[in-house]
């Protein structure tokens, strides 16, 4: 509820959580290369990477481009957490109590975080040396902070796509090259009962194939990457390229043919920006646009983001110090820290119980699967995800009714496990896991 009848901020902290990685120096030296065009002749040492950092490496370059690359390779970018152990070590302090009440929002309440969970899958090289594998990412944070949850933060799913050569240092912008991200939901619905109702883009790269898979499975998208200000602009074509995308806080229905302009899709695609990064950071300038925004009458969504493999607490801390300060400019506006998606849900007008999770029950009869669902779905269908002969995939159901579907099981004798699962319109997640060999005839 609101207080006195005030407009409403929901700020939305999203973390993508992708684990320890590392870079060593030599790899540095590769990205000012590959990255920027400068080849560096001097030797990948510590001393001239600091003297990099300090602007004093004469590598003939103008003074412009120096402050430019010691900003992108400052010790603070480049101070990985590098192991477990250095990373959970690092999360105990910004889960603590102590630290989330020491950054509350205007009503007291501890600071929210919302967790985009990564599973670094389907590359043949691994030179950051992420944690490799699926569900690697995943419990480990669910076993060491997120079990208890004690502060609602959110669980959500964050997501690298693999491209075709399969190096993990190169961006992909095709979803349909593999079917990885299937693999690794399918995985998550049937051994781990788990299915995302919120999403974010690894590199916030979408094209429109995203945008089709999206708009049948889930509902809401904090990938957009709108800043008003870039000091090196995106150009066409761009990996992560937002250009028409809208540049005012909340969300925007995506067009069916452009992701990046508004049309008549079903899905949200929220506004995030980096919290402060190398690119840009958010500023006193966006903050107020949100609280304008409310003023104005829209209750609205802040949402920045950052990433785990670095200590969080000074980025942490200087969101918060942004959100205190502006704020005092605007006592009849309402800023509170929020999980992704209740804050989706209420500025959607999702605010009552007339949106319900789906209710699934099915029948298997002569291979025949028909899953019955007693309330609407986002989607056209549920995802239907398959174990079969050690493999994880998804099908496609055909459509028998408005909450009606059939699946024919072309292989019974090979399947292993399937599950059901999928969203309600405003996001309320249901899955349906069954395990073991199929009966000729079954029902759950």
């Amino acid at each position: 509820m609101h207080s006195r009848g005030l407009k409403k901020v929901y700020v939305t902290h999203c973390i993508d959580v992708e684990g320890p990685m590392t870079e060593p120096l030599e790899a540095t030296w590769e990205r000012i290369y590959l990255e920027d065009g400068i080849s560096v002749s001097f030797e990948a040492t510590r001393e001239n990477l600091k003297k990099l950092q300090d602007c004093q490496l004469d590598i003939g370059v103008d003074d412009e481009t120096k402050a430019y690359l010691a900003r992108k390779y400052s010790r603070e970018n480049l101070a990985y957490l590098t192991t477990w152990e250095d990373l959970d070590k690092a999360m105990e302090k910004v889960n603590s109590k102590e630290f989330r009440e020491s950054h509350s929002d205007m009503h007291g309440n501890p600071y929210r975080l919302n967790w985009f969970l990564y599973d670094h899958y389907g590359f043949d090289t691994n030179p950051r040396f992420h944690d490799d594998g699926i569900h690697h990412v995943f419990d480990h944070y669910h076993k060491l902070l997120l079990n208890e949850n004690p502060f609602n933060d959110g669980i959500y799913w964050h997501y690298h796509h693999p491209p075709a050569s399969k190096d993990a240092l190169e961006w992909s912008t095709n979803w349909f090259l593999n079917g990885v991200h299937e693999e690794i939901i399918a995985r998550r619905v049937i051994e781990r009962n788990w299915f995302p109702s919120v999403f974010r883009a690894g590199g916030h790269i979408e094209r429109n194939d995203i945008n089709f898979w999206m708009e049948m499975f889930i509902p809401f998208d904090y990938s957009s990457r709108t800043p008003k200000w870039l000091e090196r602009p995106r150009g066409r074509a761009s990996v992560n390229d937002w250009r028409y995308a809208p540049t005012t806080w909340g969300y925007y229905h995506p067009d069916w043919y452009d992701y990046r302009r508004p049309g008549t899709m079903k899905r949200a695609l929220f506004r995030c920006l980096d919290l402060k990064t190398w690119i840009t950071q958010i500023t006193e300038d966006d903050v107020r646009d949100a609280f304008d925004q409310a003023r104005s009458g829209f209750d609205t969504v802040l949402a920045y983001y950052n990433h785990d493999y670095r200590d969080m607490s000074g980025e942490i801390g200087y969101g918060h110090e942004l959100l205190t300060k502006v704020a005092k400019e605007y006592d009849d506006v309402e800023w509170v820290y929020d999980d992704c998606l209740h804050a989706a849900r209420e500025v959607t007008g999702y605010h009552d119980d007339s949106d319900q999770a789906p209710e699934f029950h099915y029948e298997v009869k002569d291979n025949l699967l028909t899953v019955w669902s007693a309330h609407d779905l986002f989607g056209p269908e549920p995802f239907l995800a398959i174990q079969e002969n050690n493999r994880f995939f998804r099908d496609n159901f055909t459509r028998e009714g408005n909450r009606e579907w059939c699946y024919y099981f072309r292989k019974p004798e090979d399947v292993q496990a399937f599950g059901i699962a999928a969203n309600s319109p405003g996001g309320k997640t249901s899955v349906m896991v069954y395990k073991g060999k199929l009966n000729k005839n079954m029902k759950g």
